[in-house]
């Protein structure tokens, strides 16, 4: 049986090894994480089954060493209530150092030693001074994670410009490279980046996860500007609506029509 956590909100989804546990979707346990020196964590199972995809590649940071109890739960939750005070303070020395940062979450540890802060930044942060101020304030250790705005929008959510939950924060487990080639095989790069960027300031998710199909469908369309025959005569491509396998032809006295792909013939340039 294996599982899906997160340790901490924005970060990535692992797999862990369930298969000595009983637990199902939405359990809570303590695990052991072994990239902070085996510090104890409370996490809750975001899915369980015997085959989730990528399951090969499991984490072996992340060891769980027994189902939460009701008081672990209590101690996490007042953790959590404590949350919105010490982002207040943290914005607030921020300010007095001059840093150019967005704090977006903060975590406790679960035995409550260590306070982690995810932060946004345009560029590299030097946050040495602060977390002085924040451990001497705290009497804590402080951990400080500079998080991508990708892993921002998933944290927090949203409605994208089509009107839906974001990708990254439903059903996206992972978010793939997206790259301009991706909006040009859509015919989406001349279109401004208004209408290519998500609420994150990035390329939109859907760019790459709809490319290949749109790269299939491409395959069957011409060219732009290539010269077809119709039953009205010759004309050329000017424009192509890919899902509906359509094209809009132009003729020489500058009529247009709106055509199948079954409705036209592609002069070969080839002699």
């Amino acid at each position: 049986m294996i599982g899906r956590i997160k340790i901490y909100p924005w970060e990535k989804e692992i797999r862990i090894d369930l298969s000595n546990w009983k637990l199902k979707k939405g359990d809570n346990v303590i695990i052991k994480n072994t990239d902070t020196d085996g510090e104890m964590e409370a996490v809750e199972i975001l899915d369980a089954a015997e085959n989730i995809a990528g399951a090969s590649t499991l984490c072996g940071s992340a060891v769980i060493v027994r189902v939460a109890a009701a008081s672990d739960i209590d101690a996490v939750n007042n953790y959590n209530l404590k949350k919105e005070e010490v982002l207040n303070f943290a914005k607030k020395q921020a300010k007095i150092y001059s840093l150019d940062i967005k704090f977006i979450d903060v975590q406790y540890s679960f035995d409550g030693s260590r306070i982690t802060f995810g932060f946004v930044s345009a560029q590299r942060v030097d946050f040495r001074e602060l977390v002085k101020a924040l451990s001497r304030h705290f009497q804590k250790s402080i951990k400080m994670v500079q998080v991508g705005s990708r892993d921002e929008a998933r944290n927090f959510g949203g409605v994208g410009g089509c009107g839906r939950q974001l990708c990254c924060a439903s059903f996206l487990k992972k978010i793939e490279s997206v790259t301009l080639n991706d909006a040009k095989i859509q015919r989406m790069d001349q279109r401004g980046s208004a209408r290519l960027s998500g609420i994150c300031g990035r390329l939109k998710c859907c760019l790459a996860f709809e490319s290949k199909t749109y790269e299939e469908l491409n395959a069957s369309m011409p060219f732009m500007n290539k010269e077809v025959e119709t039953k009205k005569g010759k004309g050329r491509v000017i424009d192509i609506y890919v899902l509906e396998k359509k094209v809009k032809v132009l003729y020489a006295d500058n009529t247009y029509n709106f055509l199948e792909i079954g409705e036209i013939k592609i002069i070969d340039s080839v002699k």
